[in-house]
């Protein structure tokens, strides 16, 4: 049964296509706001649909329309962002970790060592 299981993985990249899609509702706009080319948003958007397993837009050229599930998904896909944001703005705030705490051959070397006994 294992080749029925979906591959749910979710990449940041797809819920900032998501969410900037839906502020735009325009494919070309949307990817100039990521920096990215439309057909990777695209493909991004597709993988997220793939994952969730329902279909989030619905292409009325030249604008994408949000079916009720992205409706749904849009607040939560912010959080989630935001969370991320809050996660990198906490570790630059934060002092580096001192080398003193590292063994001196570090932490590689101590797994390299172990292995090999």
């Amino acid at each position: 049964m294992a080749h029925l299981l979906k591959n749910r993985r979710v990449s940041l990249l797809s819920l900032r296509a998501f969410v900037a899609l839906m502020r735009h509702r325009d494919l070309g706009r949307a990817a100039a706001e990521l920096g990215i080319q439309p057909q990777r948003l695209h493909y991004q958007l597709r993988s997220l649909e793939f994952a969730l397993d329902t279909p989030l837009f619905r292409v009325c050229s030249p604008h994408w329309l949000p079916t009720p599930a992205a409706i749904r998904v849009l607040p939560r896909a912010r959080r989630v962002l935001a969370m991320w944001r809050e996660i990198l703005d906490s570790l630059a705030h934060e002092p580096a970790a001192q080398e003193s705490a590292l063994p001196p051959y570090g932490p590689v070397a101590f797994w390299v060592r172990q292995a090999t006994m």
